[in-house]
């Protein structure tokens, strides 16, 4: 019985070491669930939303299947850089730890939107794009978007801590060095992520009759 209390405290432990390590993390995925359902829910719902992702949903298969593979990659690759250039200004301010999370919430929402719309218009065929276009593509921006926004509320975390009273002096240049090396590497995957768009999404969009 000891025993496994002893394994029941270590693991609540463990679990706690983990909520500590990871909290920003965390965080950023629940502010992204958040605004995936809630855009669901109001293109659902609100005439006003539904008429825009109408119209989003439009542009969005027209680019896929009438554009070539460039237009395509850099509609693609600007969307997502533009998140990123949002998430890394707002890093070197002290907002950035309370509106990164909202930033990443709104892309969820355009997302859920987006997503709901194509199964309300397509039904079945909407499905297979959500699965095979929209889905892919995004879980690798959105994943190394997560990550851009962490490093974002670090840094604004370091701004706000020199501006406390009384804080004592402190040299910021190496964790904007790094903050600015950090955000370069992820826009590796960001490009890969518009070429699998603008390739493998446009590939499987094509198979369908609109």
């Amino acid at each position: 019985m000891r025993k496994g209390t002893v394994i029941n405290l270590g693991q609540f432990k463990d679990a706690i070491a983990f909520l500590r390590k990871n909290w920003c993390i965390l965080l950023l995925t629940f502010a992204f669930i958040i605004g995936l359902v809630f855009g669901s829910f109001l293109t659902k719902h609100n005439a006003t939303v539904l008429k825009w992702a109408e119209n989003y949903t439009r542009n969005y298969l027209e680019l896929r299947i009438n554009a070539g593979f460039w237009e395509i990659f850099l509609n693609s690759f600007m969307l997502s850089f533009g998140f990123l250039l949002v998430n890394s200004v707002l890093g070197t301010s002290v907002i950035g730890v309370s509106t990164v999370p909202i930033i990443i919430g709104f892309r969820g929402a355009v997302l859920g939107s987006l997503m709901t719309n194509v199964y309300g218009e397509y039904a079945l065929k909407g499905i297979v794009i959500n699965a095979l276009a929209i889905v892919p593509t995004s879980v690798i921006s959105v994943l190394f978007m997560i990550i851009s926004a962490k490093e974002a509320m670090r840094l604004s975390a370091c701004v706000i801590k020199i501006t406390l009273p009384n804080s004592p002096p402190r040299n910021l240049s190496p964790a904007f060095s790094a903050f600015l090396k950090r955000t370069c590497v992820l826009l590796i995957p960001i490009i890969l992520s518009a070429v699998i768009d603008a390739w493998g999404s446009a590939k499987a969009i094509s198979f369908f009759d609109f």
